[in-house]
């Protein structure tokens, strides 16, 4: 496994919460976004020392409300959504929804 440096670099510091490794595993870079406020947030990713990307990524979703929750009611009230995001390169903006995880799978070749 290459070592690989990644600068995450977040453009609006609202309540916003990046993390990531510092390496490949099992071929893939995983970038967790959290958004804890009420307005998406566009959250700038740099992959420095990256190897070739993929031009999309998997990512999970979870969001909801600001007081969301799942009950034996309603237990599915919040519960993950996958979805693909294109435009992934070295260098780009993620759009953070409200009140979100988001766990972004980029392959890494």
């Amino acid at each position: 496994m290459d070592k690989a440096v990644f600068k995450i670099l977040v453009l609006c510091v609202f309540k916003v919460e990046v993390t990531t490794g510092s390496g490949i595993c099992n071929g893939k870079i995983i970038v967790k976004i959290v958004n804890l406020s009420d307005c998406e947030q566009a959250v700038n990713v740099q992959l420095k020392n990256a190897p070739s990307l993929s031009s999309s990524a998997k990512v999970t979703v979870l969001e909801g409300e600001k007081n969301a929750e799942n009950s034996f009611a309603e237990p599915e009230n919040i519960v993950p959504q996958e979805k693909t995001f294109d435009g992934v390169s070295s260098d780009f903006t993620y759009p953070a929804a409200p009140y979100s995880l988001s766990i972004l799978e980029i392959d890494a070749k």
